[in-house]
């Protein structure tokens, strides 16, 4: 993409420069451009290694005050490259809202204050050379530096006297109002409210952490605040402080909460089939703690098959990261996925794991009575009683072993496809104990 001059004369030679600007800041290049005495042809000047200056060396801060800083770098030796015309000096500050931006242009020395910043507040600098030829790559980023804080006495106050006016601020704080989204509305009263009184910290943990701040109201006359950044289904503890710049009074008294359950938000990870003959061993691990959502009551495994009478569906505890599933019939393809499940309901699905099993059938000597020549009948399980979740039935991952005969193991009518159980390739052992198994279902 550029742009192109036509007609062309010999005044359109000269310095050109592209800005580009996006939410994260700006970024500037530059060309010189000769045009020749006859118009014929547009000659830009012939780029030379090293024309473009090298980033210069990191800034280094120095005089800090509570709205500036000075910075200073080193011009970078590289006698490679054109005389360096300036410097431009760009900034971040995340409390500040970011993104990068440019403070200064045209710095011609080495060192440059950079004023009308904000007090108490965690300031980066970098510095980009310029020349004829255009801008350089970033320095490297300056070791964060905090403004100072207009403190009361730099404010003419005695710090003694506002902190024992502080001491006689009683903040009550009243139970927290859990919303239907899980964010929680919190509101308190205030007794003797002192001249000095700033605003007020609001502070959280989950039960047994760290204490951290939620936000600062910085308005002596607000009587509450919204936290939306919780958990689902914490438990949480919250209380109140009343604050002048870095003094602070008594805390209010320490409330619990507990943010409602959602369903998972993320699938569980790693998830991972092992096969072995007819049954295949799934693992997998929980969905990343911020996105649970609460505790874990069970998980939710799909074996899909290319058929609904193929599918096999499997729930175990929360605290059970694999199991086994058997009965997987020969030659049909099948997917496995698996879910997370909270009080609210069912998280996202797994990505799906394909799963297929080899097609070989385990033949016998002599044909079983009334059975299908040449293949041995299936091993199952006994019934086992369903639960019922939404509108499918789920199978407990216990087994309990039992012995039913049938032509295939979509037509065993006595156990479900989660617990079927494969013959061992010990045909001759196998044999004689279904022979001796006297029930009236197995064929004779």
């Amino acid at each position: 993409m550029g742009q192109e001059l036509f007609p062309s004369q010999v005044t359109d030679s000269g310095h050109y420069e592209c800005v580009a600007t996006s939410s994260a800041g700006e970024t500037r290049w530059g060309g010189s451009l000769e045009v020749q005495d006859d118009g014929s042809s547009l000659s830009p000047s012939s780029p030379e290694p090293g024309v473009i200056p090298r980033p210069p060396p990191t800034p280094v801060v120095t005089n800090v005050t509570k709205s500036s800083v000075t910075l200073s770098w080193k011009g970078n030796e590289d006698s490679g490259a054109t005389d360096v015309t300036s410097y431009i000096v760009e900034a971040f500050s995340q409390a500040a809202g970011g993104p990068w931006q440019t403070v200064a242009a045209d710095v011609e020395g080495e060192t440059h204050t950079v004023s009308g910043l904000v007090p108490d507040t965690v300031y980066l600098f970098l510095v980009r050379a310029v020349n004829a030829y255009g801008l350089s790559d970033p320095s490297g980023v300056s070791e964060p530096v905090r403004t100072q804080d207009a403190s009361p006495t730099q404010q003419g106050l005695d710090p003694e006297q506002v902190q024992r006016e502080l001491a006689q601020v009683a903040v009550h704080l009243q139970e927290p109002v859990v919303l239907p989204p899980g964010a929680v509305r919190l509101s308190w009263t205030v007794e003797r409210q002192a001249p000095f009184l700033q605003g007020y910290r609001v502070l959280y943990r989950r039960r047994g952490g760290r204490w951290e701040e939620a936000r600062a109201v910085q308005a002596p006359g607000e009587r509450g605040a919204l936290l939306t950044e919780l958990r689902r289904g914490q438990d949480y503890e919250v209380k109140v402080r009343p604050y002048f710049h870095h003094l602070h009074g008594p805390d209010s008294a320490v409330r619990a909460l507990r943010t409602p359950e959602a369903a998972p938000s993320a699938p569980p990870r790693a998830v991972s089939v092992a096969g072995n003959g007819t049954s295949v061993r799934i693992s997998w691990q929980p969905p990343p703690p911020a996105e649970q959502n609460g505790v874990i009551r069970d998980y939710r495994i799909w074996c899909l098959g290319n058929e609904s009478r193929f599918h096999i569906n499997q729930s175990v505890e929360g605290t059970v990261l694999a199991t086994v599933l058997r009965g997987l019939v020969p030659g049909v393809p099948y997917r496995a996925e698996v879910a997370a499940a909270t009080g609210a309901g069912v998280g996202a699905r797994s990505a799906p794991v394909p799963i297929r099993i080899g097609e070989s059938l385990v033949t016998a000597a002599a044909p079983m009575g009334g059975g299908v020549a040449g293949v041995i009948p299936v091993l199952g399980t006994a019934p086992r009683h369903p639960r019922r979740l939404g509108t499918e039935e789920w199978y407990p991952g216990e087994d309990v072993p039992c012995a039913t005969a049938a032509s295939s193991p979509a037509a065993s009518s006595g156990c479900r496809s989660t617990a079927t159980l494969t013959p061992s390739p010990r045909t001759t052992e196998d044999i004689p104990r279904l022979r001796d198994f006297d029930s009236p279902r197995l064929p004779r």
